[in-house]
């Protein structure tokens, strides 16, 4: 969770909270992906495309340095 957290430009506590929940159905209307709130696929897709560096509509050009090497936990991986 920290390194959606990251991605979104949000403290990084590990809590999925309202303003992770927040922050996720921005990012995902952004994306013109379904904004309900869950990193799922699609989700979990497009914000690892942004951490390799390619420019999903958006937030492109966001990167964390060394994120890419780094996998989403299996707690936040739902539908």
């Amino acid at each position: 969770m920290e390194l959606v957290q990251r991605y979104l430009g949000i403290r990084d506590d590990g809590i999925f909270g309202p303003v992770t929940e927040r922050e996720v159905r921005r990012y995902q209307r952004q994306q013109d992906l379904v904004f309900d709130g869950i990193v799922g696929p699609n989700t979990w897709a497009r914000i690892e495309a942004g951490l390799r560096g390619e420019k999903p509509g958006g937030l492109s050009g966001r990167r964390l340095s060394g994120a890419a090497e780094a996998t989403p936990s299996a707690s936040c991986n739902s539908t």
